[in-house]
């Protein structure tokens, strides 16, 4: 009996060994190589390993198919706390689309780095079709100033009995009512039976300062419609107060920031009907009240202008930067969270930010002819626009990005994500992301436009030569 031998063949030896060994060497390389972030990458017959990156997607409303590249990514949005992980993707550009049956498709150019997340988060889907409903008892009235939380419209009107009409708007209740004229006048002047309105600033609180108009007289009154009967509650002689611009403090509603013979003062409605007044700088050009309570103020000293900024008790007197643009009235924005002003110059139209960068006092010069401003809710984000064009300057990232709405801008403000901006222009309505992508139109030829409950927009339109006013829900 002969014993077969144990032993390998050469043939094994010398051919199939080595390249099990080669196999096994390759397949450790391209495991290691995945677990470091590569892939393997086939591109017209070229192999190549290259690390990878990742992009998350996540949708309102969701359950939103997810396209990359063209092709169905095998996933769809969850709630934006549960965005989806599109994981191994080749470096470069990758254009994401999410779709969803009812809803216009967004599309987004990604540019994805290697060991680097790159975001569609947060997107915003629309209708195919948006709808607004209208206002009917507001027709064909005038806005004549909105509250600083947006809550209160005022508007007037004239009837047809060439009458002065004032009504108020209540959006947290739905509510309407007429508060002018007063049936138990507390003035009896015959001229206030039906004056012109000059200026009408609106309180969160409902009340109102009126500056008020007929023939050669002035009056200056606040109107408290708070109760069921308005009635004037506080009467400004003229002579002793010669206010030339009132904001309200928006952090007490009893107290007014005026300008009067170049100066600036706090003026305290007292409980018996009475006005107090504090002085708190001499030579001022222009301020502006902040939400906080902040007043900000260019001041003419004999150096140049100065803006700074005090609070209404007279405390936290600071001048933010010296040698500012001259100009007659300003725009102030200012990112309480960062610490930012922004100062436009409503003659030049220069754009500056002021800012502190390590311990010194710094100033941006960020465009010209610039025609509004306006912070995101964090202060990382400044809004502004200038003819077709809204930008937007990235504090965090200090870059700027342009958007081409392609229509004469009026306005703009941030949408209530604070990644998206809503532009009223002369051909409609628009939402757009900061950085231009995905365009929507909510309404076309829409003016005075105003976002209010975090959750609806609010704007007027003409039908004809009346005007009227609609409300879209946000909440798709």
């Amino acid at each position: 009996m002969v014993k077969k031998s144990n032993k390998p063949s050469k043939f094994s030896r010398l051919v199939i060994y080595p390249v099990v060994g080669i196999f096994f060497i390759f397949l450790l390389v391209y495991v290691l190589t995945l677990a470091s972030g590569y892939k393997l990458f086939i591109d017209k017959g070229l192999v190549s390993f290259q690390k990878t990156g990742m992009i998350i997607v996540s949708s309102k409303p969701a359950d939103a198919k997810i396209y990359l590249d063209g092709k169905y990514a095998n996933s769809k949005t969850t709630l934006p706390f549960l965005s989806v992980r599109i994981a191994d993707v080749k470096p470069g550009k990758h254009t994401i689309a999410i779709e969803k049956i009812g809803y216009q498709t967004w599309s987004k150019t990604i540019l994805v780095k290697a060991n680097m997340v790159s975001w569609a988060n947060y997107t915003l889907l629309f209708p195919n079709s948006i709808k607004s409903s209208e206002i009917s008892d507001l027709e064909d009235l005038k806005l004549l100033s909105v509250s600083d939380n947006k809550r209160y419209f005022l508007y007037s009107k004239i009837s047809a009995k060439n009458e002065t009409l004032l009504y108020q708007y209540d959006v947290n209740n739905d509510n309407f009512k007429s508060i002018w004229p007063i049936a138990n006048k507390t003035l009896t002047e015959a001229w206030l039976q039906n004056p012109q309105i000059i200026s009408a600033n609106l309180n969160n609180n409902s009340k109102v300062f009126l500056k008020l108009k007929n023939n050669a007289s002035e009056e200056t009154v606040i109107l408290d419609f708070s109760k069921t009967e308005p009635a004037y509650s506080y009467r400004f002689d003229p002579s002793k107060y010669p206010m030339t611009k009132t904001e309200w403090n928006p952090k007490n509603q009893n107290e007014l920031i005026s300008t009067m013979s170049g100066s600036l003062y706090r003026l305290v409605l007292e409980n018996n009907g009475q006005i107090s007044q504090n002085l708190l700088d001499k030579n001022i050009v222009d301020f502006s009240v902040d939400s906080s309570g902040t007043i900000f103020y260019v001041q003419d000293l004999t150096a140049g202008y100065v803006v700074a900024r005090i609070q209404p008790d007279g405390s936290g007197k600071n001048n933010i930067a010296e040698s500012v643009e001259k100009s007659k009235s300003y725009q102030f924005a200012y990112s309480r969270q960062k610490n930012y002003l922004a100062l436009l110059p409503n003659d030049t139209k220069n754009l500056t930010a002021y800012y502190q960068a390590n311990g010194a006092k710094t100033s941006l010069q960020l465009d010209q002819k610039i025609l509004g401003i306006e912070w995101n809710k964090d202060g990382t984000r400044l809004a502004y626009f200038d003819g077709e064009l809204a930008k937007v300057y990235d504090f965090e990232k200090m870059e700027e990005k342009t958007v081409d709405i392609g229509t004469k801008i009026n306005m703009i403000t941030w949408y209530y994500d604070e990644s998206h901006l809503l532009v009223q222009g002369e051909t409609g309505l628009f939402v757009v992301e900061y950085d231009g992508f995905n365009k929507t139109e909510l309404a076309s030829k829409a003016n005075q436009v105003s976002v209010f409950n975090q959750s609806s927009v609010f704007y007027s339109t003409l039908k004809g030569n009346v005007k009227s006013y609609y409300k879209i829900n946000l909440n798709f």
